[in-house]
């Protein structure tokens, strides 16, 4: 059967296949499949004009998938700062394997690109315009996705570009911490856990390799929500000398899909 969802995104992406913003191996299975709705997010906390972040955003997104495998997204986070997403599931979850699916973010013109626009060193977002800054474009990625009993999911997997921190911490996360050198091609790795709550309601914690994240999702029928906090880390983390701020995230779609 045939599946599509076409996508159009001025945001993070927070879809049906990723946990919250990280890639899963998850794809939806209907034969047709339409998804829609608006991210917002904005600023936890103002700060001196020196580590001023980028304050405000409202975002709308359309997403899609081809025969339950093959994923297309065109992104557009500002009208200067497009770029287009690809993945492909390599193989579903069966008993004890896990879903695997390969993929690539910011097939676009520009080097560097993300949801607050613009270019190092004063565009995107502060946290992440590092002394080097891994270039966003051809993000590519593996990603493996595993259910745990009825409640409990794991997602992992490697990746580089948007996957790629040079921050206190998220050096940690990527092969660069064995060299002194920064390499525009360099790997590591993110992830994150998912718990049930009930059937629809579900917590989610997840590193991307830049930020840590921690949301709410609640997902029934035609319609999901996500509530989240985004870059915890600057609340854990956060000094005098480096006061930046965490960000409150709200996403909201509905869908309509057929039966098989």
């Amino acid at each position: 059967m045939y599946n599509l969802i076409l996508k159009i995104l001025l945001s993070q992406l927070i879809s049906s296949n990723t946990l919250i913003e990280t890639p899963t191996a998850y794809f939806p299975k209907f034969p047709s499949f339409v998804e829609g709705g608006f991210t917002t997010s904005f600023a936890l906390r103002s700060l001196e004009e020196e580590f001023e972040p980028h304050p405000y955003d409202f975002d709308i997104f359309v997403q899609g998938i081809f025969n339950g495998k093959y994923s297309a997204i065109l992104k557009i986070y500002t009208l200067r700062d497009l770029g287009l997403d690809f993945s492909y599931q390599i193989i579903d979850e069966i008993g004890n394997i896990p879903a695997i699916a390969m993929g690539i973010r910011n097939i676009t013109y520009k080097k560097y690109i993300n949801p607050a626009g613009g270019e190092p060193p004063e565009g995107g977002f502060k946290d992440e315009n590092y002394d080097h800054r891994n270039p966003e474009i051809l993000s590519l990625y593996l990603v493996s996705t595993k259910k745990f009993g009825k409640r409990f999911i794991i997602n992992a997997g490697i990746g580089r570009g948007e996957f790629i921190g040079y921050g206190p911490r998220s050096k940690y996360l990527n092969l660069d911490i064995f060299s002194k050198d920064f390499h525009d091609w360099t790997f590591g790795i993110f992830g994150g856990i998912k718990f049930f709550l009930t059937n629809y309601l579900s917590i989610i914690l997840e590193a991307d390799g830049r930020d840590f994240n921690f949301g709410i999702k609640f997902e029934r029928d035609i319609f999901q929500f996500t509530l989240q906090t985004n870059k915890l880390e600057h609340i854990f983390w956060g000094t005098n000398e480096y006061p930046l701020s965490p960000r409150l995230t709200a996403s909201f779609s509905i869908n309509s899909s057929a039966a098989p």
